[in-house]
């Protein structure tokens, strides 16, 4: 028996859409295909409101080193589903909900250079009343990314700056807050193009004061990525 339009379930019309759009995207397939198939999945998906397990199904399928074939296009079309469910949500702003989000958000940036969703992700982040584990739940996520462009820039260091401000000095998550900001300072040096004796002068007083009052930074993982900017920058 061959299923008729109408006996086709939306559940198996959302699996059969997100399976044509990783085969699509995997295999080069041409602009138009891959429209069709990006379209059927943001149309299931809506229909399904499935944007979270949607999400995290494309997120996994893609990888920010090495870039495979299609990872481009599946990110990008990750970042449509995300804003597609944002505009539509009953709560405009749903913390829990971009919270939820945000590690996706975070790869699928890092893999399109577009930190849009991102910067308006953290804006959100900011103005959130998060308890310890939330905000270290951001942290984890935000903390992944390798995507400081001008436009996220002044956004991710406010976070992080609002991360310092709001936790005692020498706890974990202060200490990670720390090494962030002494990393982007060392990033946006790299980006720019800009790498003047100054901003490296500035970085290395960054990573000095906390190297003296707290060495271990917290935990050898830390320390170890200190120690790693520090030998950048020398």
């Amino acid at each position: 028996h061959v299923l008729e339009e109408h006996e086709i379930s939306p559940a198996t019309r959302l699996q059969w859409a997100l399976l044509e759009a990783v085969v699509g995207a995997r295999n080069s397939a041409g602009e138009d295909q891959l429209q069709k198939a990006r379209q059927a999945l943001l149309s299931s998906s809506e229909k399904q409101n499935a944007c979270l397990p949607v999400v995290a199904f494309l997120s996994a399928q893609f990888s920010v080193q090495p870039s495979r074939v299609g990872d481009i296009w599946l990110a990008r079309t990750c970042q449509q589903i995300i804003a597609q469910a944002l505009a539509a949500q009953t709560i405009p702003g749903n913390p829990d909900f971009i919270r939820q989000l945000l590690p996706h958000i975070v790869r699928a940036a890092d893999i399109t250079g577009d930190t849009a969703l991102q910067s308006a992700a953290l804006q959100q982040m900011l103005t959130s009343n998060l308890n310890e584990e939330q905000l270290a739940e951001v942290i984890s996520a935000v903390s992944q990314t390798s995507q400081v462009s001008r436009n996220s820039a002044p956004m991710l260091q406010q976070f992080w700056q609002n991360v310092m401000r709001q936790n005692t000095q020498g706890s974990d998550l202060w200490l990670e807050a720390s090494l962030q900001l002494a990393t982007m300072t060392a990033t946006m040096t790299a980006e720019t193009q800009q790498a003047t004796a100054e901003t490296k002068a500035k970085a290395l007083r960054q990573l000095d004061v906390i190297d003296t009052l707290y060495p271990d930074w917290g935990n050898a993982s830390r320390k170890q990525r200190a120690n790693a900017l520090r030998k950048s920058l020398l």
